[in-house]
């Protein structure tokens, strides 16, 4: 694991090596929504800025798809958990990974969830603690081959219009860069969706980050 890990790092100063990228969206290019895998969502915030919300599906093999993306600009709360609710019951969510540092969305989408009898675990993951852990876990997925970006579209939403897009997701990615002398700390622009991703991949670092530490374990 290890091997595969510094493998994986790259020397182009991005997070992630750019021919394992290609390599993953060629794989997601046919990707769509399975009903027997399990179903996730990775969710960034943006803090005022652009809110990032993936749909991740894993499948047998240890095979995992991200096949779906929402944004989210000047949107409240409210009606960023409205969207993430309706997704979760249509497609039957198991578990969001958001991330910690605005507890306000987590709150309402556990408000949210229970007000409509859903079952989904919230998982708050604490960045300054597994942020660097969980590139380093999508750095193996990559080189393993066991992850497939769909990059097709987001679906867009802002007060009152609703649209599609090409990937933001795809064009982040592509340029999520690594601060000056490090290997796994990114600089923290353009980066909504790798940010999203980085919280669902918490999962890969602990078991459901250790049952979330106090934050929620069901």
């Amino acid at each position: 694991l290890r091997q595969q890990q510094q493998l994986a790092v790259p020397e182009t100063g991005l997070v992630y090596r750019k021919p394992l990228m290609d390599q993953c969206f060629q794989r997601g290019a046919k990707v769509e929504y399975d009903p027997e895998a399990a179903q996730c969502l990775g969710i960034d915030p943006g803090y005022g800025k652009r809110a990032a919300v993936l749909a991740i599906q894993e499948r047998a093999g240890d095979r995992i798809d991200l096949w779906r993306e929402h944004s989210f600009t000047q949107m409240a709360d409210e009606d960023i958990s409205k969207v993430v609710c309706e997704h979760c019951a249509q497609y039957n969510v198991e578990a969001v990974f958001i991330d910690a540092e605005d507890p306000g969305l987590a709150a309402k989408i556990r408000k949210d969830r229970d007000n409509r009898g859903l079952t989904f675990k919230v998982v708050q993951v604490a960045f300054g603690k597994y942020k660097r852990l969980s590139i380093k876990a999508t750095r193996w997925l990559l080189q393993s081959g066991r992850v497939s970006w769909k990059g097709e579209s987001t679906t867009v939403h802002t007060p009152g219009r609703t649209w599609e897009e090409p990937s933001l997701f795809r064009r982040e990615v592509a340029s999520y860069a690594l601060r000056p002398g490090e290997d796994d700390k990114p600089q923290d622009e353009d980066d909504h969706g790798p940010d999203a991703w980085v919280a669902f991949a918490s999962k890969w670092v602990g078991p459901w980050i250790r049952a979330t530490e106090g934050q929620e374990a069901a």
